[in-house]
């Protein structure tokens, strides 16, 4: 199972089980069934200064890893760390132990449970465009709104395209 970024500000997930099925720019690659005698091995790309890494299609159905800038004047031969590997028995863990080993390691991020998120996120109850991904139109927004208590009703409110925003959660099938 993996998520790669599809747009500027959109990720998905995909599955396969072969290199080839390996999407352009994959942020975190979980594999199943392997013999390292661990059923589960996470591969997550990293950011390194001005640079970040992601996973990518390579040739005879390898993968390879792409570290890039996005700026032709900000370049290098050479990075210090661009992919974190791990292996576990519970993929539920194997994320929470990789994203705190990272922390360490980098140094550049908190994780989730270090911090103290504002009261409004608790408002926030879903997003208007996940809801109505393939046919947003103003009133099912509108009826979201009411239907979530953030219409007349108060309670929690919609929130628009706010993808670069949103605290988002991977879930894993058990």
């Amino acid at each position: 199972m993996s998520i790669f970024r599809f747009k500027v500000l959109w990720t998905t997930h995909w599955v396969g089980d072969k290199g080839s099925d390996v999407k352009h720019e994959t942020q975190i690659m979980i594999l199943d069934k392997l013999d390292f005698g661990h059923p589960y091995v996470l591969l997550l790309p990293l950011i390194e200064g001005s640079f970040r890494a992601s996973l990518q299609l390579g040739d005879d159905d390898n993968l390879d890893i792409c570290v890039e800038s996005e700026s032709t004047q900000v370049t290098s031969s050479s990075f210090r760390s661009s992919l974190d590997m791990h292996v576990g028995d519970d993929p539920y863990s194997l994320v929470k132990d990789t994203m705190k080993l990272v922390r360490v390691h980098l140094g550049t991020f908190i994780l989730l449970d270090e911090k103290t998120p504002p009261g409004i996120v608790d408002k926030f109850g879903w997003c208007t465009w996940d809801a109505f991904y393939l046919k947003v139109h103003p009133d099912g927004v509108w009826e979201g709104g009411e239907g979530s208590g953030g219409g007349s009703g108060g309670g929690r409110l919609p929130a628009g395209t706010d993808a670069h925003r949103r605290r988002m959660a991977i879930h894993f099938p058990r």
